[in-house]
């Protein structure tokens, strides 16, 4: 009998979000509690990046590159994150939901405790990360 994944979410965000006007990300940016929504940050390039307890809907990052992410309890709705390119992820109760993924690549990195709801997530590559605890739901992997 197959299990119900629709109210399975890693991520516990916080209810207190701030809400910036007008963000732009910075290289070597750690970020914390933050509702981002349809924000733009495609076509562009970081050495490192940090996201932890945040919100981000609708937004674009797509053909975004980043050497090193880390991400803790963030999820992401209805994000453009195709082509996106990072060498060395480390996510930990993280939900995608809905989001364009197509050419998602994450080498080389740690992930666990995440979720793929809805996603197309076509020619994505994972080579030599470690997954641990993963659910895909309804999402496109060829």
């Amino acid at each position: 009998m197959p299990r119900d994944t629709k109210n399975i979410y890693f991520s516990k965000i916080p209810k207190d979000l701030e809400k910036p006007l007008d963000f732009t990300l910075a290289n070597e940016g750690e970020y914390e509690n933050l509702e981002l929504d349809k924000d733009d940050f495609r076509d562009t390039a970081f050495t490192a990046l940090e996201l932890k307890d945040c919100y981000l809907k609708n937004c674009n990052l797509n053909h975004l590159k980043i050497s090193k992410l880390s991400l803790v309890n963030v999820r992401f709705e209805n994000c453009d994150l195709a082509n996106l390119e990072t060498k060395e992820l480390y996510a930990k109760n993280v939900d995608f939901v809905k989001c364009r993924m197509t050419g998602f690549i994450a080498s080389e990195s740690v992930m666990a405790e995440m979720s793929y709801k809805n996603c197309q997530l076509k020619l994505a590559q994972f080579r030599f990360a470690k997954l641990k605890y993963i659910l895909f739901d309804n999402c496109l992997l060829n």
